[in-house]
C-alpha cells in the first residue's frame, strides 16, 4: 500500500518546538505524503520557519490565513489536502518515525475502516509525563458512541489517521476545545474505527497555551459548552436518533461545563436554563452552584 497520506499542522506562535514538529513529519518512514503548514497569522518566526522548510522539502506547502483559531486553520488545510487519508498533527507537538505507518497498517487490513487512533504522552518541559492509550481493537457498531465517554483518547482528534471522505464531512468550530465537537461527528459518521496500542504521538504541554494560561480559562469554558450546545443544536436540527444513554451523558456533559464556567466567569450576570443544568449535576456540583447563584443573586 503506497497511498497519499497528507498530514495538516495548525501553526501559531509555535517556534520554540516548531522544527521539532516538522523534522518529526518529513522523516516518517512512510513517504508517501504531503505537509500542510497553515500559519494562523502567527507574531513570532513561524511563518518564516515553515517556508525555510518548504524550500527544503516539495512534500510541504505553506498557506497563512488571518487569525481564526486552530480548528479553522484545520480547516483550511484539510481543504487543500489531496490525499487518501489525513491526519493532523498540532505545531508545539511531535510523532515518532512511524507514526503514519503504523496506523497505515491497519488500513491495509482493514480497507474499510473509517479512522484508526494511536496512543499519546504528554509532555510537560522536558519530561514525558503521563500516557493514554488503548487496547488493540476494532470498534463497531452500537459501541462507537460509547466510547466518546471512556476519556480523552477518545475526544482528542490528532492523534488519528482519518479516510478523506470523514475528515472533509465535518467543519470543526473556531473554538477552543473544538476536538470535543469534531471528535462527535467523525465517531457518530464512522462505521468503523481502529486502534494502535503503541505511543505515536507526543503532546507538548504550552505552560503558555490555551490550556495553561489561567487568563484563558473563563473563555475556554465557555467554547467547551458552546461545542456541546452546538452538538445538541446539529443533532435536533438534522433529526439525529441517538440512543438514550449518548444523549444523557450529552446533558450530564453541558451541565458540568456550565457549572466549570459559573464558577470561573465572576463578571457572569445571568444564567439560562437553571433548572436543566442543575438537575444533570452530581449532588456535590450542585450544592456549590446553588450556593455559588444564591450568592451573586443568581438563582
Amino acid at each position: 500500500m503506497n497511498r497519499l497520506v497528507s498530514i495538516v499542522v495548525p501553526v501559531y506562535n509555535a517556534e520554540r518546538n516548531l522544527g521539532k514538529c516538522i523534522e518529526s513529519l518529513i522523516n516518517q518512514t512512510y513517504k508517501n505524503i504531503e505537509i500542510i503548514l497553515v500559519d494562523d497569522e502567527s507574531k513570532d518566526a513561524s511563518l518564516s520557519i515553515c517556508q525555510e522548510y518548504e524550500k527544503r522539502d516539495n512534500r510541504i506547502t505553506v498557506v497563512r490565513q488571518k487569525n481564526a483559531g486552530c480548528g479553522e486553520a484545520r480547516n483550511t488545510g484539510i481543504a487543500l489536502t489531496k490525499g487518501d487519508y489525513v491526519a493532523t498533527v498540532d505545531s508545539d507537538d511531535w510523532v515518532t518515525a512511524d507514526y503514519i505507518q503504523a496506523m497505515m497498517d491497519v488500513v491495509e487490513k482493514e480497507p474499510d475502516i473509517d479512522y484508526v487512533k494511536c496512543g499519546f504522552s504528554y509532555v510537560n518541559g522536558d519530561k514525558v509525563a503521563r500516557a493514554e492509550r488503548w487496547r488493540e481493537e476494532i470498534v463497531a457498531g452500537d459501541k462507537r458512541m460509547s466510547y466518546l465517554q471512556k476519556g480523552i483518547f477518545w475526544t482528542v482528534v490528532w492523534n488519528a489517521l482519518y479516510k478523506r471522505d470523514l475528515i472533509t464531512k465535518v467543519k470543526q468550530p473556531g473554538l477552543m476545545g473544538q476536538d470535543n465537537y469534531t471528535s462527535f461527528f467523525y465517531m457518530l459518521y464512522s462505521h468503523k474505527v481502529g486502534v494502535v496500542d503503541k505511543i505515536l504521538y507526543y503532546y507538548w504541554n504550552n505552560p503558555l497555551g490555551a490550556t495553561g494560561d489561567p487568563k484563558k480559562q473563563v473563555r475556554r469554558h465557555f467554547d467547551l459548552l458552546t461545542n456541546t450546545e452546538m452538538i445538541l443544536e446539529k443533532i435536533q436540527k438534522e433529526n439525529i436518533v441517538l440512543d438514550k444513554d449518548t444523549m444523557d451523558w450529552l446533558q450530564k456533559k453541558l451541565a458540568r461545563q456550565w457549572y466549570h464556567y459559573v464558577r470561573e466567569n465572576k463578571e457572569i450576570k445571568s444564567i439560562t436554563k437553571q433548572e436543566n443544568i442543575i438537575d444533570n449535576l452530581d449532588l456535590r456540583r450542585k450544592i456549590f452552584l446553588k450556593f455559588i447563584l444564591l450568592r451573586r443573586n443568581l438563582l
